[in-house]
């Protein structure tokens, strides 16, 4: 067989030099040719592999195989040694084949074995290799990590024909609509797609641009087409007819009119990054508090188990921060756009990285930033008034209801059964891929001892007998965790005990989260111990000793429910101490907040100062002065400083010239974010975990 290769690689050349049209013009032949050999020399699992895929066409598995090791991954455990070897022989070849040539060149493919929508797809995956071997060689090329033919998704768009989701794809010398009989798009030549965006100043020469958003205008499509984008996608009424016009007499960029581009962007972002997240373990955590927090312990509990098997550190999409194995940012979205949520699916599979936990809202839910993706362990935490605004959710129905279609798209669910709004809850988490994994966890003092018989209050998971701990001068919570003997872990050690590296009273309820989650992961109990005993939450519950004997508290807390626990933990950690605040509400959304979190402040602060807190488009002072008609009712002392360095300044200057030494000041909001929300742009900013860590030291 490998004089067979060889000699069909001598072939390819003329004069010492490949041609474009050489190559794919024989390598589609070749591949059954290779088939043939494969199985006339016994190698029938290959060979058999190749003959059930694609409905019965004989062009397919090979590709994908072909795909999988020039992407760096070895040939299947399954295939024999020797099939193997051979695989990465002729892999070897067309990877210096490939390197020998222009691979911008993009051929028209005469010859192909399959018209049908799956093999189209399939025998892109190796051009797609092609031109990320190319961009490793050319990094000038600034590609993204996927490519695809413009054609190609145009023909998968229109296999969604039960929605009409493809209406028309228009140029300067083509034209076609959903009246007409399937063709095969572009016969000029093959148009590609290097990267998509959504944002006009993203785009780059091939890039296919999105046409979207409220504030969107002509110019933005201008802008796109004049830097170079291969095509636009838009949804059919969005664009005026005259902006039309002058795309097509202006440019070779492809229209793309889809009928409904909520629906069209997952398939489009699928499609692009061939479904990355099937490639490792997704977790999404929802609820109206605690999301980024009990992200955090899922990620410090499989970060334990990934290094004692060598595997990189799990994937983090957080409102904190993203980790993707490539990326490393500070976050300002909880859940990012589509196109970016793909890119991290794609970093992390391209990484090594097994799991990927990220917290999912419910606007990310509500308007489809993950749609198409199927998580492996859905969690929902916990659910209370908030997000109620004219730009998001019009009333509370509409907000739980959007975090409920979590469950439509999890294979397993994880719910506390401890919350409010339970019953609600465990009836639609049962309607999860896989209904028989439908886990239940609570924290005792809510309704384990309630004899009620109803299956959503026996949870299968139970914390009990908790307690404040210090040791080292590091502070913590200790408590037991008990399975239900005829629930989910029956099969696990009926009670464990678990030391937790923060303080915070309503913590347990999200490192009870992890640990179920962490469970039907199958993660070795000794890892989760390891994890939540060495856990950091970034601008969670941090505690600075001012050296006055007053401390200062900084948290994300920004909605009431995280409101009502940290002043909860407050009573319990530092009792009989007089208590200032520091906090704001983000411009144009969330309205209620406004109200909820000032009449909070009010009735359990002695002093709060109301200061800036992303206001986006509207007065900072006006939000604040908002805010302090509640903080009043609640007799409640205030000042409205509208810098916020100089208001945490105000409070912390307070609390140690405070002569009975008591003082905590809790910096709500914003945490450890060194960015605020100001008009439609995002500032540079102190942090407040280093303003307060300035303080201290000076």
């Amino acid at each position: 067989m490998t004089d067979y290769i060889q000699q069909r690689y001598e072939q390819y050349f003329v004069d010492g030099e490949i041609t474009n049209a050489v190559f794919f013009e024989h390598f589609y032949a070749d591949v059954f040719e290779l088939r043939d050999v494969l199985d006339e020399d016994g190698f029938d699992d290959w060979a058999s592999q190749i003959d059930v895929a694609c409905a019965g066409c004989t062009s397919g598995e090979i590709l994908p195989e072909l795909r999988w090791v020039l992407s760096g991954v070895a040939a299947q455990e399954s295939l024999q040694e020797s099939a193997a070897q051979q695989a990465q022989l002729l892999v070897n070849i067309i990877t210096q084949v490939l390197d020998d040539r222009e691979v911008l060149e993009k051929p028209r493919i005469e010859h192909k074995p399959c018209s049908c929508l799956s093999c189209r797809h399939q025998t892109n995956f190796l051009r797609r290799a092609a031109m990320l071997g190319f961009q490793k060689r050319n990094p000038q090329f600034d590609f993204a990590n996927a490519t695809v033919e413009a054609k190609e998704l145009c023909h998968y768009l229109q296999g969604f024909a039960q929605e009409d989701m493809l209406v028309s794809v228009s140029g300067a010398r083509y034209a076609w609509d959903k009246d007409q009989p399937p063709v095969d798009f572009f016969p000029g030549g093959d148009t590609w797609v290097f990267g998509i965006t959504y944002d006009s100043r993203q785009v780059q020469p091939g890039w296919l641009f999105v046409c979207k958003g409220s504030h969107f205008n002509n110019q933005y499509l201008h802008d796109a087409l004049e830097l170079g984008a291969t095509g636009f996608v838009y949804e059919t009424g969005f664009i005026d007819d005259q902006t039309l016009e002058w795309a097509r007499e202006n440019s070779q960029a492809l229209a793309i009119e889809v009928s409904n581009l909520r629906a069209a962007l997952p398939l489009i972002a699928n499609y692009f990054h061939d479904y990355a997240w099937k490639k490792i373990t997704t977790i999404g955590i929802t609820g109206t508090k605690g999301k980024s927090t009990t992200a955090y312990y899922v990620k410090s509990i499989l970060d334990s188990w990934a290094a004692s098997q060598g595997h990189p550190p799990t994937a983090i999409l957080s409102s904190i921060d993203t980790f993707d194995g490539v990326q490393h940012f500070e976050s300002h979205l909880t859940t990012p756009e589509i196109f970016e949520l793909h890119q991290h699916f794609a970093n992390a599979a391209n990484s090594g990285i097994q799991h990927l936990v990220m917290e999912v809202s419910s606007q990310g839910l509500k308007y489809e930033r993950v749609g198409g993706v199927t998580f492996d362990v859905g969690c929902f935490l916990n659910i209370g008034e908030d997000h109620i605004s004219p730009i998001e959710h019009p009333d509370v129905e509409d907000y739980l209801n959007s975090k409920l279609l979590l469950f439509k798209q999890a294979r397993t669910a994880v719910v506390n059964v401890g919350m409010g709004s339970a019953e609600q809850v465990w009836e639609a988490a049962t309607s999860c891929l896989d209904s028989r994994h439908t886990v239940s966890f609570a924290v005792a003092s809510t309704d384990l001892s309630s004899p009620q018989e109803d299956k959503y209050l026996r949870s299968d998971l139970q914390a009990t007998q908790i307690e404040a701990v210090a040791a080292d001068g590091v502070d913590g919570l200790l408590f037991h965790v008990e399975a239900n003997p005829d629930g989910y872990f029956a099969d696990v050690e009926t009670t464990s005990e678990f030391t937790l590296g923060m303080t915070g009273m309503f913590n347990v309820d999200n490192a009870l989260a992890a640990i179920t989650i962490a469970r039907m992961l199958g993660v070795p109990e000794a890892h989760i111990h390891t994890g939540l005993g060495r856990v950091s939450v970034p601008g969670r519950m941090e505690i600075f000793h001012l050296g006055s004997g007053s401390v200062a508290i900084i948290d994300y807390a920004h909605n009431s429910m995280s409101f009502e626990q940290l002043f909860s933990s407050v009573d319990t950690m530092y009792p009989g101490t007089r208590r200032t605040i520091v906090f704001g509400c983000p411009g144009q959304k969330a309205l209620g907040r406004r109200r909820e979190l000032g009449t909070l402040a009010g009735s359990f602060c002695d002093r709060t100062y109301l200061t800036e807190e992303d206001p986006g488009e509207e007065p900072v002072e006006q939000i604040c002065e908002e805010i302090a008609t509640y903080v009043s009712e609640g007799n409640g002392e205030y000042r409205i400083i509208c810098d916020r360095q100089e208001a945490i300044s105000a409070a912390l200057t307070d609390a140690r010239s405070d002569p009975s030494r008591q003082t905590v000041v809790m910096i709500t909001g914003k945490g450890r974010e060194t960015r605020q929300k100001r008009g439609k742009d995002y500032v540079s900013v102190t942090s407040d975990f280093d303003l307060v860590e300035g303080f201290v030291r000076a």
